[in-house]
């Protein structure tokens, strides 16, 4: 029913086959790694007890029986084939949305991560803003110019003459009408 390979142990046969070793020492049945065959039919555990008895442990090894391997399993084989062909298939689209969730979750994160950051650098950006405006003639509560100070300077001007150049009197004084 299977295909078996019947050669003497070689000494590295037990390092690299450690688990199938220690299972040979045990006298346990070689299960291979996979979807357990209970899986796929949990009201009827007699087909996976017989599947057992032909050595098919597994979803995967099932699906992959072949056409000798279905004829030997009889009546119902290809049925069971079929099912577990299925199961995989509905295993492995639900393993894309499984990952896409984790996708959109970390994305979430990131943006969490990002918004706090944005709010952090605004407070820092405010801050910075309101140190700056102190002393400037600029009211950092409602954000207006303030008319004037008592020594008598108006904000205003002296923000327009920092930034732009102004002429001195005696210049000005070549243009005057005569």
């Amino acid at each position: 029913m299977m295909n078996q390979i019947d050669r003497p142990l070689r000494a590295d046969d037990k390092v690299r086959f450690k688990q199938y070793w220690d299972n040979f020492q045990l006298q346990k049945a070689q299960v291979p790694e996979g979807t357990p065959i209970d899986l796929l039919f949990p009201n009827n555990p007699a087909i996976a007890d017989t599947l057992r008895g032909y050595g098919i442990y597994t979803i995967q090894q099932l699906a992959n029986l072949t056409a000798h391997a279905v004829d030997s399993v009889g009546m119902g084989g290809q049925e069971y084939v079929n099912k577990a062909k299925k199961y995989l298939e509905a295993a492995t689209s639900g393993k894309e949305v499984v990952k896409m969730q984790e996708d959109m979750r970390r994305m979430a994160r990131e943006l969490e991560r990002a918004e706090a950051n944005n709010a952090t650098l605004k407070q820092q950006v405010d801050a910075l803003i309101v140190q700056m405006r102190k002393g400037s003639g600029v009211d950092a509560a409602t954000n207006t110019m303030v008319a004037g100070d008592d020594k008598g300077i108006d904000p205003l001007v002296e923000r327009i003459n920092a930034t732009q150049a102004t002429n001195t009197a005696p210049e000005l004084a070549k243009y005057k009408k005569k």
